[in-house]
């Protein structure tokens, strides 16, 4: 390289172009592999919200084998019943006739519901093609899907057809067949209150392994006393609550601390470019703007000014949005030191896998409130749902590996009431770590259809260390 006039040399140039165009071609491939292939993980298009008539035109056996090079984005059990699609016609909203094929996969025993000319009521999707679907070939199933509402919750479903709506293929076949929505209130839609996830609300009975017949089963017999602590630990501010919350600090300072710190690099560099301007004009990168004769590259001096400039604007805009955000975190705190109901934590017999041969342990939560006879009763038949390894894999793999908390009558009924399945406890620490905790504050969402928050309750040590502080802090003010 010249150091005299700042030019690159022709060999520099085209080393500097092949390893960033390698970058950029690397980057584009990668993202149209993805595009694609489509994500199982991402939510459900936006359903349309009005219920519309339906009649069943035909059909058609339920495929079940994915070709290989798709299988990571798609799911596919290996039951042992028949299974069908149904297609149906209805006119949308705009009124449009469409043909779909229902997403619930129904199996033999319950296809006489859906004999041809049959009358049903559907949720259709309100962008009727993705970039997966195409147009059926003749005698071939609808490649558009629609859900059943919740009024057919009773139905037996022997699993669900995805295909085409999120993922190229996403099925999964049931070991056997049972009632209830794999959709509503499971996965995640595209919704008017949240672009990127939120829950269509509906009734989840569609649990593997007859839950309803592990709670009848858990009250016969003898149960033996439940004896969980007694000491229940109940948050004594809200500042409590977000030491809870965050009790090492991560959350703060990705809310503050970090944003600031971002702020303060742009910063820097200005102040650095506006002292080498006004002591050394003409010299490097921070060369007279207004001088062509510089003997620093004048583009150069224009880059790094406009990079920085642009760096400091996206800091200060995130900064802001951040601190816009303390609010709803306070208000977040405040509905759990308010509505907040500490459970005493049980280990389950299921283990989640982590990956890379790991595996994380799950909980069973026990309102303090209940009588020892029925959290006895909850406990063991959480128990053996929990042991049935049909349960075990879709936990693990299946629809329900994205929830984080099922609640007792959501599984066993409404006599069940005080439960809750807990799929992992926030924070951070080994497998070890989480399994000894003993309590955690279980909330109910502040606005209809939202998730129940979990926050883990420290151990009894830094419990009364949190205290120590906030009441120092308290008593210095």
């Amino acid at each position: 390289m010249n150091s005299s006039s700042g030019d690159m040399s022709w060999p520099e140039i085209m080393i500097v172009s092949v390893v960033i165009g390698g970058f950029l071609v690397f980057i584009v491939v990668r993202l149209i592999i993805t595009r694609g292939q489509g994500s199982a993980t991402d939510p459900l298009p936006r359903l349309d919200p009005v219920a519309r008539d339906a009649i069943v035109v035909g059909t058609h056996s339920a495929p079940r084998q994915i070709p290989k090079r798709h299988r990571r984005s798609a799911s596919i059990g290996t039951g042992n019943h028949d299974a069908w699609l149904v297609e149906v016609e209805y006119v949308d909203a705009v009124g449009k006739p469409r043909r779909a094929c229902l997403a619930d996969v129904i199996p033999t025993v319950g296809l006489d519901r859906f004999s041809v000319g049959a009358a049903c009521r559907v949720y259709g999707f309100d962008v009727s093609h993705t970039r997966f679907q195409t147009d059926a070939a003749p005698e071939e199933p609808a490649t558009e899907r629609c859900l059943l509402t919740e009024e057919h919750d009773g139905v037996q479903r022997a699993g669900f057809d995805l295909d085409g709506v999120r993922a190229r293929f996403e099925r999964q076949i049931w070991p056997a067949p049972r009632a209830g929505s794999p959709f509503l209130g499971v996965m995640a839609f595209v919704t008017d209150g949240d672009p990127w996830q939120g829950e269509v609300a509906g009734c989840r009975t569609s649990f593997p392994g007859d839950a309803r017949t592990v709670w009848a089963r858990a009250s016969t017999g003898r149960v033996s006393p439940f004896r969980g602590p007694r000491d229940v630990p109940r948050p004594e501010s809200v500042e409590e609550v977000a030491k809870w919350e965050d009790p090492n600090g991560f959350g703060r300072t990705e809310l503050y601390y970090a944003p600031i710190f971002w702020v303060c690099i742009p910063f820097a560099a200005l102040g650095f470019l506006i002292w080498g301007l006004i002591t050394d004009p003409g010299a490097g990168l921070t060369g007279n703007l207004f001088d062509d004769d510089s003997t620093g590259n004048l583009w150069n001096f224009w880059l790094v000014w406009v990079f920085v400039a642009v760096w400091l604007f996206i800091a200060i805009g995130i900064l802001l949005l951040r601190v816009g955000i303390t609010s709803e975190v306070r208000a977040d705190n405040e509905w759990i030191y308010r509505h907040g109901v500490p459970c005493s934590i049980h280990l389950s017999p299921f283990a989640r896998s982590g990956g890379e041969g790991e595996s994380w342990p799950t909980f069973i939560g026990i309102d303090h409130r209940l009588s020892d006879e029925h959290a006895a009763r909850i406990h063991q038949a959480f128990h053996n749902w929990l042991s049935d390894p049909e349960v075990q894999g879709e936990l693990d793999s299946g629809s329900l590996q994205t929830r984080n908390v099922i609640a007792s009558e959501e599984l066993f009924g409404g006599a069940a009431v005080g439960g809750y399945y807990l799929s992992s406890l926030p924070g951070f620490g080994s497998a070890s770590d989480f399994a000894a905790h003993e309590w955690a504050l279980l909330t109910v969402p502040r606005e209809a259809g939202g998730a129940m928050s979990v926050t883990t309750v420290p151990r009894d040590e830094k419990r009364a260390k949190i205290r120590r502080k906030i009441r120092a802090k308290s008593a210095r003010i």
